[in-house]
């Protein structure tokens, strides 16, 4: 019997990454510790994020995507990442940085990261 598990993509601006390799989906609430003089007062709502690093293989005719192009111009980016019956994270956002590697013996890579609003997986 096969694994049933999940593979993530990421679709950027709506179009699908097809060489994608690796996903880091993070969020951060923006919650505040507020501290009274004598306790712990709770929590104030701050402004959160979400932090998506992406790595994939560059094909030989080029990226898929001018991600350092984005990055240079501070363009706003639609990303979505799909998550299964869950649903999918759909948001807005900015790419932080986008590099482009090589090591002997391995194929050249991209790495890219992007952060956006803060928004349920609906």
């Amino acid at each position: 019997m096969a694994d049933d598990h999940l593979s993530l993509t990421a679709y950027v601006g709506g179009k699908r990454m097809k060489k994608l390799t690796s996903i880091d989906f993070q969020t951060e609430s923006g919650n505040i510790v507020v501290y009274t003089l004598e306790d712990f007062g709770g929590f104030s709502i701050g402004s959160g994020i979400v932090t998506i690093a992406l790595e994939s293989a560059l094909p030989a005719s080029g990226q898929e995507f001018p991600y350092q192009q984005y990055t240079a111009e501070h363009t706003w980016v639609q990303l979505q990442i799909p998550i299964g019956g869950d649903g999918s994270y759909v948001g807005m956002g900015k790419f932080d940085s986008a590099g482009i590697s090589q090591s002997v013996n391995n194929a050249a890579g991209q790495t890219i990261t992007w952060t956006g609003e803060l928004k349920p997986i609906a």
